[in-house]
């Protein structure tokens, strides 16, 4: 099991988060092109604009369960676990060894071996603390984008809708 997701590289760069991070992305730049300063609890790191296009791209974090509901997730784990179920039945049927079925364990869902109900409260444990986790990075989005607006405001001068009003 990979312990990167690789968003994405090129010869000089690799853009990608470590499985167990869910609060950052890593950056790895190579070549002679590479310059940083770095102090005390600071990096500044110069990225090449071709890079930087290709990274603002790729992604990073996905929000697809900031909008779920419960009922939502309780249908997505029940599925999921069915599936997991059929495929540990047709592994034990065909003769797979201990060593492939043992593989089937998730730290999502816990052992295959489990009762269903246990599966089920596992996955939907899970998901429901991976939306809390995916909607307050997307709450620090914000501010951090607001922040940028309010400093951009300032230096041109511009008034926001709300300043306009008063």
């Amino acid at each position: 099991m990979p312990i990167e997701t690789n968003f994405a590289s090129g010869d000089e760069f690799e853009f990608y988060a470590e499985k167990f991070d869910d609060d950052g992305v890593y950056l790895n730049l190579r070549g002679d092109g590479v310059e940083f300063k770095a102090s005390y609890r600071s990096v500044t790191l110069r990225i090449p604009l071709a890079v930087w296009e290709v990274i603002r791209h790729a992604g990073g974090d996905s929000f697809d369960l900031i909008e779920k509901t419960d009922a939502e997730l309780l249908e997505r784990v029940e599925r999921e676990v069915e599936e997991r179920i059929i495929i540990y039945k047709k592994l034990k049927q065909n003769g797979n060894n201990k060593y492939s079925i043992a593989r089937q364990a998730s730290p999502v869902f816990g052992s295959i071996q489990g009762s269903r109900e246990r599966q089920i409260e596992r996955g939907l444990d899970y998901y429901r603390k991976e939306r809390a986790r995916q909607l307050e990075v997307l709450e620090q989005v914000q501010k951090i984008r607001l922040k940028n607006e309010e400093k951009q405001r300032g230096i041109t001068g511009v008034k926001s809708d709300m300043e306009k009003e008063s």
